[in-house]
């Protein structure tokens, strides 16, 4: 092989090429995308990142008491994501492209259970890397079908996802609350027990935990990703198909589930004998929407 042509290809490869490469991305990003930011979204951002990190400095004695090495990263990333919520709240980005902007929704909206599954599993004090194949899909669907219900009620992403991630974070916190002051899993069940639940609930210190203070920041953050994304613009024939589709789906799915034995005998039900192995193998979502089914049971 002759190494000084080998050379020269290479060489005139990243001297042409790879600066119209370049150029052709750096074009696309221009005429396709148009970050903005105000005065009052600046003042906002900085406010907010402001009274996070000091959140969680005020708080850190709850990082540093745990054994485990990995209280380092956690903190690190307590002290970066008020950061990063910072800079999402003080900038804005619009698509141009109306194509582009429509595949990107559509995208985000796919993707944004994977961030709500972090955090209810880091209120439920696992995190997803740990979760099975199984738990992790189980997990997933759940979220992403009640952002298919809001959708169709609302028809807005915006609404779909901030009504979503405050329903699953309500959850989330109080089945950490549960397992920290009873020691196993927040159930449906539990909902009947709300009166006796009200009386003892000043007797408990509710200060919060490493994985609250984690959950809490992916939540906020989330309201921030709410918050700013904007339904696209849909023909009428779009709203009323994707709409009408999303809600038979999960019509169709949640009779099945209800009012049949069909995914019971697929095994998807809880873990009657240890609800605490159950919600540490299969994920807090899935293990408490697995449980509403049970709420009533027949006398035998």
């Amino acid at each position: 092989m002759d190494t000084k042509k080998v050379f020269n290809t290479v060489s005139c490869f990243f001297a042409t090429v790879v600066p119209k490469i370049l150029t052709i991305i750096k074009n696309f990003f221009i005429n396709n995308f148009e970050i903005t930011s105000t005065k009052k979204t600046r003042i906002t951002g900085a406010s907010v990142a402001g009274i996070l990190l000091l959140v969680v400095v005020f708080f850190n004695n709850q990082f540093a008491k745990l054994d485990s090495w990995a209280k380092w990263w956690m903190f690190a990333f307590a002290l970066i994501a008020p950061l990063i919520i910072g800079a999402f709240i003080t900038f804005t980005t619009k698509i141009k492209n109306d194509l582009i902007n429509k595949i990107w929704h559509f995208v985000f909206f796919m993707l944004v259970p994977i961030i709500t599954m972090t955090m209810t599993e880091c209120l439920n004090n696992i995190f997803i890397y740990d979760m099975t194949y199984l738990g992790f899909f189980a997990n997933y669907l759940v979220i992403l079908l009640i952002q298919f219900l809001f959708f169709a009620v609302s028809g807005s992403f915006r609404v779909s996802l901030l009504v979503t991630n405050a329903i699953c974070y309500g959850f989330a916190l109080a089945h950490c609350y549960v397992v920290l002051f009873r020691g196993t899993p927040f159930i449906p069940m539990d909902f009947f027990a709300i009166t006796t639940a009200a009386n003892v609930a000043n007797t408990y210190n509710y200060t919060p935990t490493h994985t609250i203070i984690i959950g809490s920041l992916i939540f906020i953050f989330l309201v921030v990703l709410g918050l700013k994304i904007k339904t696209p613009h849909y023909s009428l024939i779009t709203k009323i198909v994707s709409r009408t589709f999303m809600g038979t789906f999960l019509s169709c799915l949640l009779f099945l589930f209800y009012f049949t034995s069909i995914f019971a005998d697929a095994g998807v039900k809880p873990d009657f004998w240890n609800q605490s192995r159950g919600y540490r193998n299969y994920g807090f979502m899935f293990s408490f929407f697995c449980n509403t089914k049970y709420l009533y049971m027949n006398e035998p």
